[in-house]
């Protein structure tokens, strides 16, 4: 068996002939001359070309910069509404795509010889990093009263209310809000919110109510029910 090595590089859709002579077995007979012809063809390229995302799809705390790269000479189709599939119709990618919003990014390559690739898709979850406190409110608001209120806390995010009703400053280790607190009595209501991020409401403020229960006597002065010796004027 003989190899053939070109010494140089074989054009495409081109015709050669290769001629043995000369060559002797071990017993000295030589060969007839013989001649071969063939022609180049390209083997056709059945297979599509893979396309990768750098970053991957994933959960990030900021904006993320994606780059598309085939693995073989072809062009890359996208969309990022995340309901439309990318056609030949669609965005080309010619240089990366800037995701500051959760994102489905949606893309295939078609290389030269028409192959395209499977649809890919990928999710980007932007979730900014939270450093605003919440903001509770009362309702009803502190103020003078004739009879019991029940006063109901609301934080303006999903977040945890710590309040007292002692005058003292609640910490995380006061009372959690659950329900609707009932004041049948003057008293002096505190309470801030911690969010899902950790960010205090008592950094700002701690929040403060005064209830002041009593009855107003035909005189027009205010009595309080837990009087401590003073009287509050109309």
């Amino acid at each position: 068996m003989y190899n053939i090595i070109p010494n140089g590089p074989l054009q495409l859709n081109t015709d050669y002939s290769v001629t043995f002579s000369g060559a002797k077995d071990l017993a000295g007979n030589a060969m007839t001359a013989a001649t071969f012809n063939f022609k180049t063809t390209a083997v056709a390229d059945t297979t599509p070309p893979v396309t990768t995302a750098s970053p991957p799809a994933g959960a990030y705390t900021s904006a993320q910069t994606v780059t598309l790269t085939a693995n073989e000479t072809a062009t890359i189709y996208y969309t990022t509404d995340g309901i439309t599939a990318p056609t030949t119709s669609s965005t080309v990618y010619t240089s990366p795509i800037v995701i500051n919003s959760t994102t489905i990014l949606k893309f295939f390559a078609k290389d030269v010889a028409g192959n395209s690739e499977t649809l890919q898709s990928l999710t980007y979850t932007i979730s900014t990093l939270d450093t605003t406190p919440p903001t509770t409110v009362a309702s009803p608001t502190g103020g003078k009263y004739t009879g019991t209120q029940t006063v109901a806390l609301t934080a303006n995010e999903p977040a945890t209310i710590y309040y007292t009703t002692n005058g003292t400053d609640p910490t995380t280790s006061s009372t959690v809000y659950t329900a609707p607190i009932s004041i049948a009595a003057t008293t002096t209501l505190k309470f801030y919110a911690v969010d899902t991020a950790g960010n205090s409401e008592a950094i700002i403020a701690i929040k403060t109510e005064v209830y002041t229960i009593g009855t107003q006597a035909t005189t027009g002065i205010w009595e309080t029910s837990n009087w401590d010796g003073a009287l509050w004027g109309p």
